[in-house]
């Protein structure tokens, strides 16, 4: 007798042996379908903010981590480093100006730790 398969197993079979654009359009789809229904269920979005900000910055200490712990830094764009560090900058400058608050602490620690990563490049 042959085992029934789960929906979800069967769905993910599906998406495996899709060519690379097609699991690319699937992402993408998805993505936005998450993005749609957090709008829906997050009524306070401030604290959705605070959460991304902090997943941000321990994103970037998991990476000075690996970089000291491999001493190698294959794979980490410069490039890509210095256009973050650009963009929390500005961030940071237009926080302080207009509102100071738990996002402005959470910017500084993760431009501080984008500009630790350039002691590893």
């Amino acid at each position: 007798m042959k085992a029934t398969k789960s929906p979800i197993h069967a769905v993910l079979t599906w998406v495996r042996r899709q060519p690379p654009k097609v699991k690319a359009f699937l992402a993408v789809v998805s993505g936005m379908a998450a993005l749609v229904l957090l709008r829906f269920i997050v009524h306070d979005h401030d604290n959705l903010f605070v959460a991304a900000e902090a997943v941000h910055s321990i994103g970037i200490s998991l990476l000075i981590y690996k970089l000291t712990k491999e001493k190698t830094c294959a794979g980490l764009s410069l490039k890509s480093q210095e256009l973050t560090a650009i963009f929390l900058a500005v961030r940071l400058y237009c926080s302080l100006v207009m509102e100071y608050d738990i996002h402005t602490i959470l910017d500084l620690a993760t431009l501080a730790t984008t500009l630790e990563n350039f002691l590893f490049l």
